[in-house]
């Protein structure tokens, strides 16, 4: 929930996920794999890139507006609870695993970051 202050890097924990799953899944025999391992970590957030670079770079809004009111915005939220879903991510590791594809199964590692589901470490 906004709390009308900006964002800091405490709110957005950034994980070791990305990095952590492309060296997994990084193979310099398999560059298809890690490539998809590359694709897949930011699949996940490529609507946040999409959205806040549009709002930043195109229209000139400040980043304290983006990251503090339009970042927790119903609209934007609801976006990211897509791109995000667990549900999703999990009925595509299925057919990745179904079809027994490992470039499919890299580029769904970053979709299962626990960060983004909720779960907290601490």
């Amino acid at each position: 929930m906004f709390t009308g202050a900006a964002p800091t890097r405490e709110d957005h924990e950034y994980t070791s996920s990305h990095h952590f799953c492309i060296a997994a899944f990084g193979n310099s025999d398999r560059r298809a794999v890690t490539t998809a391992a590359i694709v897949g970590a930011v699949i996940p957030d490529l609507s946040l890139y999409l959205l806040s670079g549009w709002e930043l770079l195109i229209k000139g809004t400040s980043d304290t507006f983006v990251f503090g009111q339009m970042y927790y915005s119903e609209s934007w939220q609801s976006i990211f609870r897509i791109d995000n879903s667990f549900v999703l991510w999990g009925l595509l590791l299925v057919v990745g695993l179904m079809a027994r594809s490992a470039v499919l199964i890299a580029a769904l590692q970053r979709g299962f970051d626990a960060s983004d589901i909720g779960f907290s470490a601490s």
